[in-house]
């Protein structure tokens, strides 16, 4: 919309005024939370578990 008005209804949007309204625009889009920050962090400690584990089982099988 390039003159900032609604094409079906020529009414002005002016956005969440309120507490309420405004955390409700936050969380518009979310969906499943797939790439949230904590997420991410969730994975990372996976990960690193896993790396730390790999590490172990080559220590105890002497390969290093």
């Amino acid at each position: 919309m390039k003159n900032r008005r609604c094409r079906l209804h020529g009414g002005k949007s002016t956005g969440a005024k309120t507490p309420q309204g405004k955390a409700g625009q936050r969380l518009g889009n979310f969906k499943h939370g797939c790439y949230s920050k904590e997420t991410k962090e969730e994975w990372q400690m996976i990960k690193q578990l896993f790396q730390d584990s790999k590490h172990t089982i080559e220590a105890v099988r002497g390969g290093g």
